[in-house]
């Protein structure tokens, strides 16, 4: 899960709860994966932003590192607390995300909400980022992470620009919550 992460955490959770569903792993399995999944998804935000756009990581780091630490601490306490621990070896590995076609796709979309953030930046001024980072967020974070510091960089406000960051992350992360219940199921 921490290696398809790396690529594309939400990818990822949807496997993790296909996996749930049919059995190949239990619920508690799943869910600490999946948290450490997002660990990681909010940490490479945090490596984007420092790379990308500096400012903002002053706003955005401290929010974004705590919600690193309550991931993690959320995957070693679902580990610690997991009764139903298979004592048999039924891991299997997922399915890597990183191919051709799945980095040309990121590619457009990237391109798409520049694109887009650009338009909305420049008929809504910096009121239409955040409902723009919000609805973007859903579907990928890392591009609303990239495109807001190309924005930044252009003479957004670094506080405006967090926040479109933070809500990105918030929404990317909700949206996960929704894909791992479709996925998975109640348990």
């Amino acid at each position: 899960a921490a290696a398809g992460a790396l690529v594309s955490s939400t990818v990822g959770t949807a496997e993790l709860g296909r996996r749930v569903k049919t059995g190949e792993t239990h619920a508690m399995v799943g869910g600490a994966a999946a948290a450490l999944a997002a660990a990681i998804s909010v940490g490479r935000v945090i490596v984007l932003l420092s790379v990308t756009a500096a400012p903002l990581v002053p706003e955005a780091g401290p929010a974004l590192a705590a919600a690193v630490v309550v991931f993690v601490g959320a995957a070693f306490a679902l580990r610690f607390f997991d009764r139903d621990e298979d004592k048999g070896d039924n891991a299997q590995k997922l399915r890597s995300p990183l191919d051709l076609w799945s980095v040309a796709k990121f590619a457009l979309f990237l391109g798409a909400v520049i694109i887009i953030g650009r338009i909305v930046a420049d008929q809504f001024g910096q009121a239409g980022l955040l409902p723009f980072a919000a609805t973007a967020g859903l579907a990928d974070v890392d591009a609303v992470t990239l495109a807001t510091g190309s924005l930044v960089r252009g003479g957004l406000e670094p506080a405006i620009g967090a926040h479109a960051v933070m809500i990105a992350v918030l929404m990317n992360t909700l949206a996960k919550g929704v894909i791992a219940f479709v996925t998975g199921g109640w348990r």
